[in-house]
Parts: C-alpha cells; sequence; structure tokens
C-alpha cells in the first residue's frame, strides 16, 4: 500500500461524507479538526474527536516523559562531572614568599697612609674630627674625660674630666655643640666646641655606647650595645623615629654595635671586641660593608709593659676625606685607605 493512500484512508474516517462527492475532490477545510468538537468529545468520552484527541494527549505525555528523563540525564551527568572534578581537584598550597635574598657582604681590607701619635694612658670610646683637631672621649671611672687637641701634640688643647663616678663613652659634634655620652647613668653632656666649656646636660633611657650625626645635622644616631641604633633629633636629643635594626645581607641581626661615625652617606659602626667597622644604610639597616682591620696595631707600635685594648675609634675630615682609626690605649692613630674586595 502507498504512502498517498494511508493518507486518504486515515482522511477518510474523520473526514464528514458529501453525497455524490469524489473523496478524492473534498476540500481541505472539509476534513479539518474543529478545536470546540474535539474537546466536546473530549468531554463526551466519544465524537468524532475522540481518537485524535487521544494522540495528542499521549503525544503531550510523552513529551514531558521524555523531556523529565532528559532534564533528569542531564541534572545527573552534571552532578557526575562536578563530583569527579572536586574529587580530583589538589588543593593548592599558597605559596610564601621568600625572604628577600641579597649578596654576601663584601669585605673591605685597608692600606696605612699614616700614622700619628696617640696618648697611650687614653681608654678611647669616642672620636671625631672638627675644623683641624681632633675631639676625644676617654673612659674608665676616675679617668674619663672629654679632650680636645692637635694631632701629633704633646699636650691637650683642653681637657674636661667627669666624676670619679661617670664612665666617659662616645662623642660628636651635634647642632654646634660637642655632646658626650656617659655608659650608665643615662646622662650626657654638652659642650662648647671652641674651649670645652659645659653648656648643658641632657638625659636618655638605658645605656650610651656610640653617637654621632648626619652631614646634614637633621638625624642623630646613637648605639647602647643592642642590634639597633636609636635616631634623635638633633635639638631636643630625643627620640624622634623608630629604632634602626643593623642586619647583614643573611636578615640576621648584629649587635654589640659601638662608636659611630657618619661618612658619605653611610653610618659606620665598630662591633666591640672585633676588629671590624661595619658600613650601615642611614635608611634601612642593613650592612652595605664591613672593612676588616686586623693585624692594624703594627708590631712595632706596640709599647712594652702595656697591654693595647680593642679598636674603638673612628674620626672622618670630610673635607680632606682622611679616614682616623685608633684604640683603647693605642699609642698610635692610623690614617687608612680602603681597599675594595
Amino acid at each position: 500500500m502507498g504512502r498517498e493512500t494511508s493518507y486518504r484512508r486515515a482522511e477518510s474516517m474523520y473526514s464528514p461524507r458529501v453525497e455524490g462527492a469524489d473523496p478524492d475532490e473534498v476540500p481541505p477545510e472539509e476534513f479539518a479538526f474543529d478545536l470546540e468538537d474535539d474537546l466536546a468529545g473530549l468531554n463526551e468520552g466519544n465524537g468524532p474527536g475522540t481518537s485524535r484527541k487521544s494522540r495528542i494527549i499521549r503525544i503531550c505525555v510523552w513529551t514531558l516523559i521524555i523531556s523529565v528523563v532528559c532534564l533528569g540525564a542531564a541534572a545527573a551527568v552534571l552532578f557526575t562531572l562536578r563530583s569527579r572534578g572536586e574529587g580530583d581537584a589538589t588543593p593548592v598550597a599558597e605559596e610564601t614568599p621568600a625572604p628577600e635574598k641579597h649578596e654576601p657582604t663584601p669585605v673591605y681590607s685597608y692600606k696605612i697612609v699614616g700614622k700619628h701619635n696617640h696618648t697611650a694612658s687614653s681608654f678611647t670610646q669616642g672620636l671625631f674630627f672638627h675644623n683641624g683637631l681632633m675631639y676625644e672621649s676617654q673612659g674608665l671611672r676616675g679617668k674619663s674625660a672629654m679632650r680636645m687637641y692637635e694631632l701629633d701634640a704633646e699636650k691637650d688643647l683642653q681637657r674636661r674630666p667627669l666624676n670619679n663616678n661617670l664612665f666617659g663613652e662616645g662623642c660628636a659634634l651635634v647642632n654646634d655643640e660637642v655632646v658626650q655620652l656617659v655608659w650608665k647613668q643615662g646622662k650626657g653632656f654638652k659642650y662648647s666646641p671652641t674651649d670645652l666649656e659645659l653648656t648643658g646636660t641632657w638625659r636618655y633611657e638605658g645605656e650610651g655606647w656610640g653617637i654621632t650625626a648626619s652631614s646634614d645635622g637633621k638625624i642623630v644616631y646613637m648605639t647602647d650595645g643592642s642590634d639597633e641604633i636609636r635616631r634623635l633629633d638633633p635639638v631636643t636629643l630625643e627620640k624622634s623615629m623608630d629604632n634602626l635594626v643593623v642586619y647583614d645581607y643573611d636578615n640576621t641581626s648584629v649587635d654589640m654595635l659601638n662608636e659611630l661615625e657618619y661618612i658619605d652617606g653611610e653610618i659606620w659602626s665598630n662591633v666591640w671586641q672585633q676588629d671590624v667597622v661595619l658600613r650601615i644604610d642611614p635608611d634601612t639597616g642593613r650592612i652595605k660593608g664591613k672593612i676588616d682591620f686586623t693585624g692594624l696595631l703594627q708590631e712595632e707600635d706596640k709599647l712594652m709593659g702595656r697591654v693595647a685594648g680593642v679598636l674603638n675609634g673612628i674620626a672622618y675630615d670630610e673635607k680632606t676625606k682622611t679616614l682616623y682609626i685608633t684604640g683603647k690605649n693605642w699609642p698610635k692613630i692610623y690614617v687608612v685607605e680602603i681597599v675594595p674586595p
């Protein structure tokens, strides 16, 4: 049976008969279903639209079933993929930033280019050069003093002794005055740079070891034997900024910071009981270089019967770029040049 014959038989089943009319000539509108008749037939359970409506209902039901099944399958697939993704995912640990690394601190050596006589009985605690004169703070109880002298002179131009219970420490030129620290009493002295006349005193907490000032005079730096450098106001000599922690290339701090000198934009500090001077960045505290002064005190300069102490005196003539180094009870002040590594 051909496809066309099947269509016609299906049409003849639901199309009203027209007397004397050829079924093949029935106009399409004559066998088109009427919605109202179909609904009526649905309510009555019979009528010409009953089979048609059943087919429509079955189609709708199957369409709904298929839609539900498809949606369920899609949801199952998504759930499976998501579960697998979560199960297989390996937590990614947050990366901890590595500490900043630096090259090992360069170590400099020195060359002796001159030397001057130094009072071997002087337990040097602080040293600086100003207007052609050397200023020195001398330590030990009962012997502490503030001194001013010309290089190689046999006598001091001025000498101001401290009370016997005081132990003199570092000294520096600050705000056109000579300032001197003492070890444990938390008291400092101010002098006129021309004649060392006492002009005032000042107080500070803790111990006093070394002191210096920046070239522009805006910041005063002070040590107390720890790994920190205090930053003071040059007028009040009170703390004006956070302490500067001094650290090496491997981020370890260095303590026992002692005598200070400000040289060409750097803080130079000797380390107590070592023949080493550190070159420190005044903004960060990082050690930019180390100068090894091992063997600076020459054998021919050592005095018979007297034990010389450790290196402890740094002075710099900014005008002539001359560097002076001495130590406790050393008989000489050495003029040195720094040799790069």
